[in-house]
């Protein structure tokens, strides 16, 4: 029987005639006026990355009973995704960037929130939540020890929740799906197996109170897995989101940055874990006040993350089930003070870092350990003391220093390759490298001064500081020449650093495109010390070159104005006109553009118009015309008045008044007067159906109709034995 009832109230959690979870003890926002009361999620001059969250709402009035809010956002009212016996929750959709309002009313309360959207896309990394899978209502402590996880644009808890299972080694099983009635029913694997059979380790005062309701905990079905039924028929799993039992599932709660999730096992529909709502109950059914655990819980994660052990002490507190809001308090302390000294000893961490990626040590490992080396310098002593590997470093500085003793004198002079533009300036640096004392330099840097113009050559540093130097770029064309004499201090190369020796600023023929070469010749770099010997230096070079290209400029096409394509040509490259559908009906008078692109951006628009026909309108009688009217492709066109005529009726026009898509001649039709038969003569035969009608012998056509308009010869309104004397009368006068 108990199998059965288990069974029955699993199936209302399922298909929703039961909430499967509702709001605990939450620290919430609230507003308090006259006798309602209003707490919500949501929080004031937060910044949404998503572009939906769901939040809850609690709202009271005097006597403490719930009433239902409403919400609106933007101005519009939101409808509740779904409001139970205790809280009522609502999703907000953004779709407007930037500032958006959220207004939460009850009686005579109300709470505003003002919420940024920055829009992310479907997707996109929008921030970190903690999430924790935990079974302390068996006294197993955590399944999952709070952890960061990454939460992307779109999704929903329910996603969230599957990569965390896979990320630690569990599988599961649910009803619903991820996008929509999604609830958890059981977790397998992973360390579930670690958790006893028996509720051996059950808290002994949630154990006292199970029996208050005639619950007594049993073997769970199944050593592999942990879900609803296990232990006893009020089992299952819940979650809180931010200390607050969502009353909607997974797949209905969407999460931001800092969020905690805390998927609980419990025994008594949430009464052992402060969701005491779950049966519908009041906010008054949990057996024991619970702690607020989010603050510890994302200490915890953020420390997990650093690989700081967690002290028992908060651990033990974190997994109390019962454990007191002041304990938990002090648990978070502990930690935050642990998370306060590991950022405050970043800049050490940081050191340690550059340190450790040192590597073996060589020639091009300087830079790295300069690098380190002046971090280090960086650190108040106390924070030197904590540089664990600080002997790495001077080791790597002993090697380096040994392996510069090591390299021959030489010195190497090269210009790089450059790419250019047509007609722009460019700069070429040319360098000095090596393990060198100089006193003494003469060299030549050639170039086609046919495609280059030298306008300016800049020492560098290494020229600068010498006592005479010499750069001429102006008497010969297409030859630079530099000289330098140092009397006081040598020019000198460490063997590692590079050296800008000068920086030739050049411009690029704006008709030339291709490579042209910069050669770069030494013809003196000697080493010569008062006093001293004259020694060569082993000079090696390397030439460069400006790799230019003629500049490009963008084609924009549009038709009437708007925009419709875009190209991307070089200067004096054939332009090719993209191709264009002509709509049915419209002229397309087509882009003008140069054979050539010219030296500039441009735009050319075509005009696009619909085409317009003559409709003429002529008299069927006399062959006039009456009126030509002007009509857009497609159109339909109004007739004029078509003239009058003694003895005649206008009988209608002849050709087509809609859709018009030529040129047309529409003619207006006229009848005799009296002429009942059609044959285009007024007769005898004529009057003596008119005068059948008038006796009621025939049927007269209808009154205002053409056919009773060419009958009714006096226009009287009827048609009587004077149409017919008239009609004999005409006859007699055309026969």
């Amino acid at each position: 029987m108990k199998k059965i009832l288990s069974f029955l109230l699993a199936l209302a959690l399922l298909i929703g005639i039961i909430p499967m979870s509702f709001a605990g003890a939450a620290t919430l926002t609230d507003a308090v006026k006259s006798n309602y009361s209003i707490e919500t999620t949501l929080s004031d001059g937060i910044i949404q990355k998503t572009a939906k969250r769901t939040f809850f709402v609690i709202a009271k009035d005097g006597d403490g009973n719930k009433v239902t809010p409403t919400a609106t956002f933007n101005g519009d009212a939101l409808s509740p995704t779904w409001d139970d016996a205790t809280q009522t929750s609502f999703t907000l959709n953004f779709t407007v960037e930037g500032e958006n309002t959220v207004v939460v009313s009850a009686g005579d309360a109300e709470l505003t929130y003002t919420i940024t959207y920055q829009p992310a896309e479907d997707g996109e990394y929008v921030g970190q939540a903690i999430f924790s899978i935990e079974a302390f209502s068996l006294g197993e402590g955590y399944i999952v020890e709070p952890v960061l996880t990454d939460i992307y644009a779109g999704d929903c808890a329910a996603a969230v929740l599957l990569r965390v299972l896979n990320r630690f080694g569990f599988t599961e099983s649910h009803t619903g799906s991820v996008e929509g009635g999604f609830y958890l029913a059981t977790i397998k694997d992973g360390t579930i197996p670690n958790i006893p059979v028996s509720p051996v380790n059950a808290p002994a005062e949630l154990v006292d109170a199970l029996s208050s309701w005639g619950i007594t905990l049993e073997d769970r079905y199944s050593e592999n897995e942990l879900g609803e039924f296990d232990y006893c028929y009020a089992s299952g799993w819940m979650y809180c989101l931010n200390n607050v039992f969502p009353n909607v599932g997974f797949s209905d709660s969407y999460l931001s940055d800092g969020d905690v999730v805390r998927v609980q096992f419990t025994v008594a529909y949430g009464s052992d874990i402060g969701g005491g709502y779950a049966m519908g109950g009041s906010d008054n059914t949990s057996f024991y006040p619970v702690a607020n655990k989010d603050r510890l819980s994302t200490l915890i994660a953020t420390l997990n993350e650093h690989g700081i052990e967690i002290p028992d002490s908060a651990m033990s507190a974190a997994t109390a089930i019962y454990a007191s809001q002041e304990d938990v308090n002090a648990a978070a302390a502990v930690l935050q003070q642990l998370e306060d000294e590991y950022q405050q000893n970043a800049p050490v961490r940081d050191v340690i870092a550059k340190i450790s990626s040192i590597g073996e040590v060589s020639l091009e490992s300087a830079s790295a350990i300069a690098e380190a080396r002046q971090a280090y310098d960086a650190l108040t002593v106390e924070q030197q003391a904590l540089v664990s590997n600080y002997d790495v470093l001077t080791a790597a500085e002993e090697t380096l220093r040994i392996l510069i003793e090591e390299l021959p004198v030489s010195a190497s002079f090269s210009a790089p390759e450059i790419t250019a533009i047509s007609g722009q300036q460019v700069e070429i640096p040319v360098t000095v490298s090596g393990k060198f004392e100089a006193h003494t330099l003469e060299m030549h840097i050639g170039y086609d001064s046919t495609k280059l113009t030298v306008n300016e050559v800049v020492p560098g540093a290494i020229l600068e500081n010498t006592s005479m130097n010499v750069i001429d770029f102006t008497t010969t064309p297409g030859t630079i020449y530099v000289g330098a004499l140092c009397a006081d201090a040598p020019m000198t190369g460490n063997g590692i650093d590079e050296n800008v020796l000068l920086t030739v600023k050049a411009t690029v023929n704006p008709e030339f495109s291709g490579t042209t070469p910069v050669n770069v010749e030494v013809n003196r770099f000697v080493n010569l010390p008062v006093g001293g010997t004259v020694t060569d230096i082993e000079v090696h070079t390397t030439n460069g070159s400006v790799n230019a290209s003629l500049p490009e400029y963008t084609l924009t096409y549009t038709v009437n104005g708007e925009f419709y394509a875009e190209q991307t040509y070089a200067v004096g490259a054939a332009i090719t006109v993209p191709e264009y559908t002509v709509p049915e009906g419209y002229t397309f008078s087509g882009w003008v553009v140069p054979e050539t692109m010219p030296a500039e951006d441009l735009t050319v628009d075509a005009v696009l118009s619909i085409n317009v026909y003559t409709v003429t309108f002529v008299d069927g009688l006399d062959g006039s015309a009456i009126a030509e009217v002007s009509v857009e492709h497609g159109s339909n066109v109004t007739a004029p008045d078509a003239p009058a005529h003694d003895g005649y009726v206008f009988t209608g026009w002849n050709g087509s008044l809609v859709n018009v898509t030529e040129n047309r001649t529409v003619t207006a039709e006229y009848s005799l007067l009296g002429d009942v038969d059609g044959d285009g003569v007024v007769t005898s035969a004529d009057a003596l159906t008119v005068l059948r009608m008038s006796l009621g012998i025939i049927a007269a056509p209808v009154s205002g109709s053409l056919d009773f308009s060419i009958c009714d010869i006096d226009g009287s309104g009827d048609i009587t034995s004077v149409d017919a004397l008239l009609i004999i009368r005409k006859a007699m006068q055309s026969a």
